[in-house]
């Protein structure tokens, strides 16, 4: 009887793995200059290399299963980062800019990213010109940049 429970318990925590499983493919376009090179989906956290292809025509196409909701993961060519990722379930889709999108958290994750490079640039850009600005003495300049 106590064997039977055993196996009943392993069997129960099996069937909840399977059913915890993440499905997802990564699936578009890199630059053609890696056409004919391997490319291949690594866990970022481990750096486990969990699937690969050859560059043909500048398409690219990897699958994972994994038995967790997200991790994160990359996708490295000649052993360099192109783009990093959510690895969740779900077809999410690489531009050649190395910009994953069409699952939720990495458009989550791309919104996120974009509203601080505009946030950047708007910085950068207020900054140039309160330097560049001759009527302002360094002291309203320095006055003008202080972080309050």
């Amino acid at each position: 009887m106590k064997r039977l429970k055993t196996v009943l318990a392993l069997c129960a925590v099996a069937s909840t793995a399977a059913f915890a499983q993440t499905s997802f493919t990564l699936t578009g376009n890199i630059p053609e200059e890696h056409n004919g090179k391997t490319v291949y989906l690594v866990l970022l956290d481990g750096r486990e290399k969990i699937d690969s292809t050859v560059v043909t025509s500048g398409k690219v196409s990897l699958k994972a299963n994994l038995d967790t909701d997200a991790r994160p993961g990359a996708l490295m060519i000649d052993g360099r980062r192109r783009a990093n990722f959510i690895i969740e379930n779900g077809a999410a889709v690489i531009n050649e800019d190395g910009v994953v999108s069409g699952t939720p958290l990495n458009d989550i994750s791309e919104a996120t990213a974009k509203k601080v490079d505009d946030a950047y640039t708007r910085y950068k850009n207020e900054y140039r010109a309160v330097m560049t600005d001759t009527t302002l003495t360094d002291e309203a300049k320095k006055n003008l940049l202080e972080v309050k």
